[in-house]
């Protein structure tokens, strides 16, 4: 299996970009503020798969989208725990994408400290986003939309 954590190490000592793994223990927690907001305990499958209250878009470049999402206090990427445990502090959501980019394809998710939000992307080439980041998504889905209907 891939060395996840390393691919995002070696991106972004690459690109120059501040990603600091944050300790097991605040990993932790962290999962478990998501663990607890946003997914249903009687559901069974990856993450993404037990999440409730959701906007999901499936395309393959939505991934890129994320840049775009402000988050005040950071954006922590991790990843479906049986692939890699380390979990990423990033100063601006912006940078993220920049490290994907860089990387093999892989599930990933992303939060804040607070898990105020979450975003996944996902091997379906779904972007899912809940808490504070769904009514962003579901706005750049109207968007995408609207344009997609202009142009026919």
């Amino acid at each position: 299996m891939w060395n996840i954590a390393k691919q995002v190490r070696d991106a972004a000592t690459l690109l120059r970009v501040s990603a600091v793994e944050i300790s097991e223990q605040e990993a932790t927690m962290v999962l478990g503020r998501v663990h607890e907001r946003y997914t249903e305990p009687d559901r069974r499958g990856a993450l993404w798969e037990r999440f409730s209250q959701v906007v999901s878009v499936q395309n393959a470049d939505a991934w890129k989208w994320i840049g775009n999402y402000k988050s005040d206090d950071g954006c922590i990427l991790f990843f479906n725990f049986e692939d890699e445990s380390a979990m990423f502090e990033f100063e601006h959501c912006q940078n993220i994408p920049l490290v994907i980019a860089e990387c093999t394809g892989f599930e990933f998710y992303i939060t804040n400290r607070a898990a105020s939000f979450i975003l996944c992307f996902n091997h379906h080439d779904f972007l899912i986003a809940a808490g504070d980041a769904r009514p962003w998504l579901a706005s750049l889905v109207t968007s995408v939309a609207m344009q997609n209907s202009e142009t026919e």
